[in-house]
């Protein structure tokens, strides 16, 4: 699906075009190849690297040809229920900005819904602008999966095997956004330098604010991940120390019992034994048996073996 937006310093609604024109922004999602082919002809695009933007591995950088700015970022998409990254590829020309994304994502439809005051003639502005709503983008979803992990944390010695799965999944996703956003703060340090984009004195407070603010929920996930982390080890520490507590008891148990069943088992012997013939020959057995797991009994609390 192809829409085109245009918004100018003297207007105060982004408008919907059926055609293009200078100044304009065209948003893809999940074009075709058809659509690409098109883009490519009417824009005036590199077909090759429109091809990297439907590559669903793709990894942030930014490309320049022939005047033609390429700028391939990952960002956070949920999708029936679970969290992952997908490219979104923003290319700037003499003319036109063009959008490309292979699922429908909040990020640009924040724009499209007019919730955000810019002007599609200021690409460099609207580029910084997408970025802004990328790193927030981030930011919420790993404050959400922060949560999660401090109510499991709260409650370690009650967890169960559906919260460890929990657990392996939200440590899969940060490891997903880590990557992505280390990557994706490399392609804003390019944009920040100017080289690749001019940038007026405004526009590099900007992107000086979007550095901060990146390597702050860079390192926010880095740290949800090292929660993670701990609260594994330790359910790990917890659980090897209570199958050791189980283990002891078990063998102390064995040991035990084994004094009395050695001397119930002399006396089941079909043999002539000593007190065989006496009457009290029972209650001396079991008199015996009683103090011998007794006696071992202390030993082992003595020993604090139990």
């Amino acid at each position: 699906m192809i829409q085109i937006f245009k918004k100018t310093e003297k207007e105060t609604e982004l408008r919907t075009l059926d055609h293009l024109e200078v100044g304009s922004w065209v948003n893809a999602v999940a074009p075709t190849a058809h659509e690409l082919d098109a883009l490519a002809e009417r824009c005036e695009l590199s077909r090759d690297l429109l091809e990297d933007s439907a590559d669903p591995h793709e990894l942030p950088r930014v490309e320049q040809e022939n005047g033609t700015l390429y700028v391939y970022i990952r960002v956070p998409v949920e999708r029936h229920g679970k969290i992952d990254t997908r490219p979104l590829t923003i290319i700037t020309t003499g003319s036109y900005l063009v959008t490309i994304s292979l699922h429908d994502t909040p990020i640009l439809n924040r724009f499209v819904a007019k919730r955000l005051d810019v002007f599609t003639t200021e690409k460099s502005k609207f580029l910084i602008y997408v970025f802004n709503e990328i790193v927030r983008a981030f930011y919420l979803h790993i404050k959400a999966i922060a949560k999660s992990v401090s109510r499991q944390r709260v409650q370690l010695r009650q967890l169960r095997n559906r919260d460890i799965v929990n657990l392996v999944e939200h440590e899969e996703v940060l490891n997903d956004f880590n990557a992505s956003l280390l990557s994706n703060v490399a392609v804003y340090e390019r944009i920040a330098s100017g080289k690749v984009v001019p940038l007026v004195e405004h526009d590099q407070d900007l992107i000086q604010d979007l550095l901060v603010d990146a390597n702050q929920v860079l390192k926010f996930c880095q740290e949800s991940i090292h929660s993670i982390t701990n609260i594994r080890e330790a359910y790990s520490t917890i659980l090897s120390n209570n199958l050791n507590k189980t283990l002891k008891f078990l063998t102390s148990m064995t040991v035990i019992l084994t004094v009395p069943l050695l001397v119930s088992s002399i006396y089941g012997m079909n043999v002539r034994l000593p007190y065989a013939e006496d009457p009290n020959a029972f209650n001396l057995i079991a008199a015996l048996m009683v103090i011998s797991s007794l006696g071992t009994f202390g030993v082992f609390v003595w020993r604090k073996w139990l």
